[in-house]
């Protein structure tokens, strides 16, 4: 009696070792799908996935790194899972501290989200966005799961909005600047002083404004230096449109960018040009 309850007790262990083994292996085959899925997702979209934890030392360990990370930043996968380092070697220096304080922000157990410029390994410098995630795992270990895109298009189109925007209120300025003189040598000269602001053209240099009628003779003229005497002026703006870069603009109607006057014929010095330009521009606003 006693033996057949021990045969039946064994077999029972048996049965429920082998029952064991067989969840323990569903499990891990559960898992393994749940890893390939998890690849063919990573690898099937554009952006790049990361998984990595943070190491005793305060850096980043990759767990895992989608190969599409190649094309975004230029370099194999290895050369970031093997060197710690390696995302701030080609970051854009004026932008490595975003990286750093990013670190920083995956240490203290935050998210975090950061756009910075990187230098690709085609040589091109790009625009990249990292966006981390931090949880904390059984072992008490913080781990980010991160998603890495190139974001230069996007970079592109703001700044190009921006630089419309701006180009937009300046304009705008100036317009307002048109109004509210009584005489136009006024009109010309808020206009001057205020495109002078808004460019950036610091106290050395000079800007000059000369209108001409539908003929092409002068109407009105504004040197911002004002430092000639009438009679000496009228000569020197007399050889300006005879002569120099302002008749060829007329002449030529467009745009001239002297990046060495002393090379250029077009430019002349008067007499009292002791310290000359060393660069000049020449525009011409059209109307009707």
């Amino acid at each position: 009696m006693g033996s057949k309850l021990k045969e039946k007790e064994v077999n029972l262990s048996a049965k429920r070792i082998t029952a064991l083994e067989k969840e323990i292996s569903e499990l891990k085959q559960a898992l393994q799908n749940s890893e390939a899925r998890f690849r063919l997702v990573a690898t099937s979209i554009s952006d790049a996935i990361y998984v990595a934890h943070i190491t005793e030392d305060g850096s980043l360990a990759y767990n895992f790194i989608s190969p599409n990370l190649k094309p975004i930043t230029g370099y194999n996968t290895d050369r970031f899972a093997h060197n710690p380092d390696f995302w701030l070697t080609y970051t854009h220096p004026d932008d490595r501290h975003i990286i750093h304080e990013q670190l920083q922000t995956f240490c203290n157990g935050e998210s975090n989200d950061v756009e910075f410029r990187w230098v690709h390994g085609n040589g091109r410098v790009v625009w990249l966005r990292n966006n981390g995630r931090v949880i904390q795992d059984k072992s008490n270990r913080l781990a980010i799961y991160g998603l890495i895109s190139d974001v230069t298009e996007r970079k592109k189109t703001e700044k190009a909005l921006a630089e419309q925007t701006l180009l937009f209120e300046n304009l705008l300025v100036v317009a307002q600047a048109t109004t509210g003189h009584p005489n136009l040598e006024q009109t010309l000269s808020s206009i001057l002083n205020i495109t002078m602001m808004l460019i950036g053209i610091n106290e050395k240099s000079r800007s000059s404004f000369f209108v001409f009628d539908e003929n092409g003779v002068m109407a009105a003229s504004l040197l911002s230096q004002g430092k000639h005497v009438f009679e000496r002026k009228r000569r020197f703006i007399a050889d300006v449109i005879d002569k120099g870069l302002v008749g060829w603009v007329v002449r030529h109607r467009q745009k001239a960018l002297l990046f060495d006057t002393s090379e250029d014929d077009r430019w002349l010095r008067s007499a009292e040009d002791i310290d000359s330009a060393q660069s000049a521009l020449a525009v011409p606003i059209m109307s009707g």
